[in-house]
C-alpha cells in the first residue's frame, strides 16, 4: 500500500492528508495532483471499491472532495473569500415568488445551529429541477457577508455567491433526496426580551436556518413594499420581522393579532426575519400570547415585557399613562 502525504496549512495550523492507493503507477499519478492540494481535503481513501468519504468509490475524485460544513463556512474563523463546495446538503426552501427569485437555502442534514446558508442566484434551469427535500451538492460559490451601507450595527448576512470573475454561475446540482431537518424551535418573548447585543447574538447561530416560533404577536398590519406588491412585512414578538419573500401571508392579520406559530428561515436583512416558506406557515387564531406592556408598572420596570425590542415608555403601548411617559 502506497501512502501520499497531503502537507495542508490553514488557520488552526498545519495537518497531514493521507490518501492510500494501491496501485503504485495510480498512486504516482495521484501524487503528481495532490501536490497542489489545498485546504480542505477531507477524504482518506483506499481503492477498496468502496467509498471512503461518502462520495465516490474513484481515487482521484475523493482525493480532490474539498468539500466543508455549512457550519465551517459559518464560522468567522472562515475567511470572507474563500471558496466553498458544500456536499449532501439539503434544500430547505427555494425563491420562486415575487419579483426577485434568486435563492436557495440549504441546511446540513441533522440541522441544529449554524446548519443554514442561502445559495445565491444558481441557474433557472437548475432552479426549475429542484425540489425542498432535495439533496444537493453547492459548487463554484465563495462566502460573503452582506449588508446595506445604512446598516452600522455591524451584522451582516452570510451568504454564497458565484465565484467572482469567474463565467461560471453557482451550482446546485441534485445528488439524492434526503429529509428536511425539523425546525428549531425558538422562544420569541424571551428572545424579544432581551437588550442588545444579547437580542442579535441569540438570532445569529439560526441564520439561514428553519425555525418555528409559537405564539408570537403582529406589532402592526403587513406593510406593502413600493417596488414589489408581494413583498410585506410586519414586526412580532421577538424584535424581528416576518416577511413574504418566499410566499403570500394569509389574510386577517391586523395589529397585535397573536399568530399561533410562524415558522420559516431566519434571514437578516437591516433585521432579523423569518420568510415563511407557504401560506401555511403562518398560522393565526393564537391563545396565550404575551400581553402588552400598557400598565403604569410595567411602563417604568425599565423591561421589555412584550418581547417587542422596545423598553418602558419606548413602547407605544405605554402612551396615554400621563406622567409617566
Amino acid at each position: 500500500m502506497n501512502l501520499i502525504d497531503c502537507k495542508l496549512s490553514n488557520n488552526a495550523g498545519e495537518r497531514v492528508q493521507e490518501v492510500d492507493v494501491e496501485d503504485p503507477m495510480r498512486a504516482a499519478l495521484v501524487a503528481m495532483l495532490v501536490a497542489g492540494c489545498s485546504y480542505p481535503v477531507l477524504a482518506k481513501l483506499a481503492t477498496d471499491g468502496a467509498s471512503n468519504d461518502g462520495n465516490s468509490v474513484d481515487a482521484l475524485v475523493d482525493a480532490f472532495d474539498d468539500s466543508v460544513k455549512i457550519q465551517q463556512v459559518q464560522s468567522d474563523a472562515f475567511p470572507v473569500g474563500s471558496p466553498v463546495h458544500l456536499h449532501n446538503v439539503v434544500v430547505t426552501a427555494i425563491d420562486r415568488y415575487g419579483v426577485t427569485a434568486a435563492y436557495v437555502w440549504v441546511e446540513e442534514p441533522e440541522g441544529g445551529a449554524y446548519s443554514g446558508v442561502p445559495v445565491f442566484d444558481p441557474p433557472e434551469a437548475q432552479l426549475a429541477t429542484l425540489s425542498v427535500g432535495d439533496l444537493v451538492d453547492v459548487t463554484n460559490t465563495v462566502k460573503t457577508e452582506f449588508a446595506f451601507t445604512s446598516d452600522t450595527t455591524g451584522r451582516t448576512d452570510t451568504i454564497l455567491n458565484p465565484v467572482p470573475n469567474s463565467g461560471q454561475p453557482t451550482n446546485v446540482i441534485k445528488v439524492g433526496t434526503g429529509v428536511v431537518p425539523q425546525p428549531a424551535v425558538l422562544d420569541a418573548l424571551s428572545i424579544g426580551s432581551m437588550p442588545e447585543p444579547q437580542r442579535s447574538q441569540a438570532w445569529a447561530p439560526w441564520q439561514g436556518v428553519l425555525v418555528t416560533m409559537s405564539l408570537v404577536t403582529a406589532q402592526q398590519a403587513p406593510t406593502v413594499s413600493a417596488s414589489d406588491s408581494t413583498l410585506q412585512s410586519f414586526g412580532i414578538t421577538s424584535a424581528g420581522k416576518v416577511i413574504s419573500s418566499l410566499a403570500a401571508f394569509p389574510a386577517g392579520i391586523s395589529t397585535h393579532s397573536c399568530l399561533a406559530s410562524v415558522t420559516g428561515i431566519v434571514d437578516y436583512f437591516m433585521t432579523y426575519s423569518l420568510l415563511p416558506r407557504d401560506t401555511a406557515s403562518v398560522v393565526l387564531g393564537g391563545v396565550g400570547c404575551a400581553p402588552l406592556e400598557n400598565t403604569m408598572a410595567e411602563c417604568r420596570d425599565g423591561r421589555d415585557n412584550d418581547g417587542n425590542g422596545l423598553v418602558d415608555c419606548a413602547d407605544p403601548s405605554c402612551a396615554g399613562l400621563g406622567s409617566g411617559c
